[in-house]
């Protein structure tokens, strides 16, 4: 039955997309087998059975775009050198209190901040964005950007020793 599968969280191929999807509020869903009308056990694959949820207008599906960003998501990676530790520290915080909401608020999907550690010297960090397309990320680099970069230099000025490099890619695949 259908409301076996309620709040699980799947991982599958779903209409060319790898990922992650969590369903909610599925009504179950019974198929005669016979004249009694007892419901028929779930024959086929998760795929498939995730594909037939897409359909029903009430399922609530979620796309992790974070762990299986689809084909065609644009990355916006900003590589942080810290001079020590305590600024590293600092710099995550703000990060995490502050800015990636705020750019998130401006287009991004998300934001992920990792803490690189091979090689271990320089200490920097990686703040990894995600966008839906080539034009939202221009939108962002070219409204929002500056203000929000300008922040950060108030924050982290270059003679800090906080220095920052920033690289754009597209996704051409992920395997979960």
């Amino acid at each position: 039955h259908r409301e076996v599968f309620f709040g699980k969280l799947f991982a599958g191929h779903v209409r060319g997309r790898v990922g992650f999807v969590l369903v909610q509020n599925l009504r179950p869903t019974h198929q005669p087998n016979d004249q009694a009308g007892l419901p028929l056990p779930e024959p086929h694959p998760i795929g498939r059975f995730i594909e037939s949820i897409l359909s029903d207008p009430e399922a609530e599906l979620w796309y992790d775009p974070v762990m299986h960003p689809p084909v065609g998501t644009i990355t916006y990676i900003v590589t942080t050198t810290l001079p020590d530790e305590a600024t590293r520290a600092r710099f995550i915080r703000w990060l995490l209190e502050d800015h990636i909401a705020k750019i998130c608020a401006k287009g991004a999907l998300s934001g992920t901040v990792l803490r690189l550690s091979d090689p271990a010297l320089p200490l920097r960090t990686e703040t990894r964005y995600l966008f839906p397309n080539p034009e939202s990320l221009q939108t962002y680099l070219s409204r929002h950007a500056p203000a929000l970069r300008a922040e950060g230099l108030a924050a982290f000025p270059p003679e800090s020793g906080v220095r920052f490099d920033r690289v754009v890619g597209e996704v051409c695949g992920s395997v979960p």
